[in-house]
């Protein structure tokens, strides 16, 4: 039923579905697993185990089986699966997915471990002969609509799309999109109920459902929309069909009666059964106690060594964290760490002696949050308008330096601030924490001061707790670790062209001020530092911020480089000279002490491509310049760093 095609909705973006039963009780939560699963394996980095057993696809499903445990920690669950074997459909059609290629090997070896897997974590899952994942869960979701129970179908299929009624809703965790009826009217701009129709009108190369010849999504929806109908309506009418206005309309009529078998068979295609008879009932979908011995195995197997860490040091606790914590929510446990809730002192420092207190507890403190806000997100043209500093979570200040807008209130001065904060940037006894910290160690490099330390970048020990997750921006980090939503700068300055620039954003406005961005990471670190325990290989900031400004100076060497090339070798004039010059010296090339730009590996490679040397082709009947033998281009590469 389209499974391959469907998105993948492996999402460690950060957001919370926060569901509201609309009848009472919790919802029943059905997860696709087939389509899961292939799209973990299409869409994640192939990972494998010091053996070579891929595992890839295996830890991006139970990633997003995690992501719902969280999301419902007290709803029934069952994790659904396609049976090897033929289906009913098969029978029907014979070409029905015949054009898609077998399974791949390393997918095959990884399906077993993941069914061990979803069981080790108590949750039921389900292989039913003979239908597909779909029909079994169109089966339980009827099941529950009918008992007056809400159920949560998590997939990305379109073809699911069909089930949505008062009491079924489809979540895509990926995208973060939850469709009820009125959500399926406004992404297919038909009703649930013409869900079927469309399919079998347009067909479905995914699942090889043949259609009606010519007729596309366009051509499907104006006909379902202009006959107010379903597939019954507009055969019973074909005559209706050539006043319709879409295009095409006068010659469907003889298309869709030249492929009537055609259509009403992809109808029953693409119809998902509701009435299988399963081995199971809704009263057998609560989710066990993980099973901790047979996770130790698994995950020593699979070598998922962050889930091993964490279930051997946990204990029984440990068993409810790796299953997703099915008790509390995940932004309560940093409630303690002092950045989710509880009081907040923010202080906006104006005044120098309000500094002078601020710079005293700052040089008795072993580690500190700093933020900068500046006029660009590139630090080679970004200016500081603003330093946020944090001592703990919860207590944060703000200086504002260069805010320029009407009434601005008076602000101390910046290169005085710069001056007074730099010993304190520079003491390699103090930690820094901080979001993105190779952006604001290199705009403090181009302003002349230099941070030293041991350094902690929330957005790299994001990546090393979760390197599946899509976003490690400051946002998402503090919407999961603290369960608090932050206020963007587009919320302050708006979007577009009416946007206004940082200098203009007033700070004194009656709002979570630029010093809630300093607090933020040094709450997150508390977590990722309880996260990370036993573990080594953090990545270094003052590295990452040192390659970048040594590839920006060797940007800018192959830029001088290719012009002075250019130079060199385009002026009529200097043409006999230079077949003057060859037969007794190479060309003139900068020594170790020139302040000429050397080139970059990325303009030598320009100097040997085709489009290079014929742009820069000499004219005819005058000597070629002499090239560098191999020696002068390995040493004219060659970093001075």
């Amino acid at each position: 039923m389209g499974n391959q095609n469907c998105a993948f909705s492996l999402d460690i973006t950060l957001l919370r579905h926060q569901w509201m039963p609309i009848h009472g009780r919790h919802p029943i939560v059905l997860v696709d697993g087939s389509s899961y699963l292939y799209r973990a394996f299409h869409a994640l980095p192939p990972l494998t185990t010091s053996e070579g057993q891929p595992t890839g696809a295996v830890k991006g499903v139970l990633n997003m089986l995690k992501r719902l445990l969280k999301d419902y920690p007290d709803s029934p669950m069952a994790v659904v699966f396609d049976a090897p074997g033929k289906t009913f459909r098969d029978d029907l059609y014979a070409e029905y997915k015949a054009q898609r290629p077998p399974m791949p090997d390393d997918l095959r070896a990884q399906v077993e471990p993941l069914h061990d897997c979803v069981r080790a974590l108590g949750l039921p899952l389900l292989c039913v002969e003979g239908v597909e994942a779909d029909d079994v869960i169109g089966t339980l979701a009827r099941q529950a609509a009918e008992a007056g129970r809400d159920a949560v179908i998590s997939t990305g299929d379109k073809d699911m799309a069909q089930l949505v009624n008062g009491h079924i809703t489809l979540v895509n965790t990926m995208k973060d999109e939850t469709l009820d009826t009125a959500g399926v009217e406004a992404k297919f701009g038909l009703p649930p109920s013409l869900i079927i129709d469309f399919l079998a009108l347009m067909g479905d190369k995914v699942d090889n459902i043949p259609g009606v010849p010519g007729v596309g999504e366009k051509t499907a929806l104006g006909l379902l929309q202009g006959m107010e109908g379903g597939l019954e309506t507009v055969y019973a009418d074909l005559e209706k069909v050539k006043t319709l206005s879409f295009r095409g309309a006068k010659t469907l009529p003889k298309k869709l009666e030249e492929n009537r078998e055609q259509a009403f068979l992809s109808y029953e295609l693409a119809t998902i059964k509701t009435d299988c008879e399963l081995p199971v009932g809704l009263d057998d979908l609560n989710i066990a106690r993980p099973d901790r011995e047979a996770l130790l195995a698994l995950y020593r197997r699979l070598e998922f060594k962050n889930w091993l860490s964490e279930l051997l040091e946990g204990g029984d606790e440990g068993v409810d964290d790796v299953a997703g914590g099915t008790a509390t929510p995940e932004a309560s446990d940093t409630a303690d760490a002092g950045g989710g809730s509880g009081a907040r002192h923010d202080v906006v420092i104006a005044e120098q002696a309000v500094l002078d207190e601020w710079l005293a507890r700052l040089a008795d403190c072993e580690a500190f949050c700093f933020d900068l806000e500046t006029t660009s997100l590139s630090y080679m043209e970004a200016d500081i308008v603003g330093v946020g500093l944090a001592l703990e979570p919860g207590e944060a200040a703000y200086i504002p330096l260069a805010h320029d807008y009407l009434d601005a209130p008076e602000q101390l001065d910046r290169q005085a601030v710069l001056e007074a904060l730099a010993p304190l940037w520079a003491d390699a006894g103090k930690a820094k924490i901080g979001q993105n910290l190779k952006y604001d160690i290199s705009v403090l490099a181009r302003h002349g001061h230099e941070v030293a330390g041991p350094l902690h970048d929330t957005m790299l020990e994001s990546y090393v707790l979760d390197s599946t997750a899509t976003r490690h921006d400051m946002d998402s980090l503090a919407l999961k670790y603290l369960g608090e939503k932050t206020v963007s700068f587009e919320d302050i300055a708006g979007k577009g062209p009416s946007s206004s620039p940082s200098t203009r954003s007033p700070w004194s406005k009656p709002r979570p001020t630029p010093a809630r961005t300093s607090t933020s990471p040094c709450a997150c670190t508390a977590n990722c530092d309880r996260g990370s325990r036993g573990r080594a290989g953090w990545p270094k900031c003052s590295t990452i911020s040192s390659a970048r400004w040594c590839g920006s100076c060797r940007g800018w060497s192959a830029m001088a480089w290719r012009w002075i090339r250019n130079a060199s070798t385009s002026r009529a004039g200097n043409w006999a000279s230079a077949s003057a010059n060859s037969s007794s010296a190479p060309m003139s090339w900068p020594d170790a002490n020139s302040t000429s730009a050397r080139p970059s590996s990325w303009a030598r490679s320009c100097s040997k491509s085709r489009r290079f040397r014929s742009s820069r082709r000499h004219p005819r009947g005058r000597p070629r310049p002499p090239r560098p033998c191999s020696r002068s281009w390995r040493w004219i590469t060659r970093c001075p760093r």
